[in-house]
């Protein structure tokens, strides 16, 4: 599932010993790659994966990065369902594991061509408890009150129109391989 690709991609434990290097490390190489990764692509189907377009110039790097932005993709994709169903998203509210690569969230923001909103407690479902609990306690008289009192928006990532178009094509590759891998890819009962 796409949540747990995030939290496996955001989780130093995980990071460090998967791609034999500290996590900083990988985010660093990963960053120095073009977008696109220049020709491979991460593909998620339920809780399987896929890389295509593998050569022997890849690296760990160009894999890692596939991977953001094919989890990227994925929300894109997720998104591109909601829009075509008539709901139009202005901005998406991020939090957790994800909200500490700034690489990350810029891929996030270009592919879906959205900004992201970050709050001061990336803990969402914890903060979420904490404003059910103070309207539930007498301190506010909604949950739109506790939450227009208790969420404070701290940064905001802005997309870039040139990396969005950019994606373009490589998200059209990403749908094409979904479609096409989804059959191969689904376990057999």
């Amino acid at each position: 599932h796409i949540g747990r690709a995030i939290r496996a991609a955001s989780d130093d434990s995980e990071i460090a010993p998967l791609m034999g290097m500290p996590t900083a490390h990988i985010y660093a190489v990963a960053s120095g790659i073009a977008l696109g990764v220049a020709g491979v692509a991460g593909v998620m189907i339920g809780s399987r994966g896929a890389f295509m377009g593998l050569s022997l110039k890849h690296t760990r790097g160009h894999m890692f990065r596939a991977t953001l932005e094919g989890i990227a993709f994925g929300s894109q994709l997720i998104l591109e369902t909601m829009r075509a169903n008539g709901w139009h998203p202005e901005d998406v509210v991020i939090a957790g594991g994800a909200t500490r690569s700034d690489l990350w969230l810029q891929i996030h923001a270009d592919v879906t061509n959205l900004p992201l909103t970050m709050t001061r407690v990336p803990d969402a479902p914890a903060l979420g408890s904490a404003i059910l609990a103070a309207v539930a306690a007498g301190e506010f008289a909604s949950i739109e009150e506790a939450a227009g009192r208790m969420v404070t928006v701290t940064r905001r990532i802005e997309p870039s129109a040139t990396a969005h178009a950019a994606y373009r094509e490589p998200y059209e590759a990403y749908k094409r391989a979904y479609a096409a891998l989804a059959s191969v890819t689904q376990p057999r009962g």
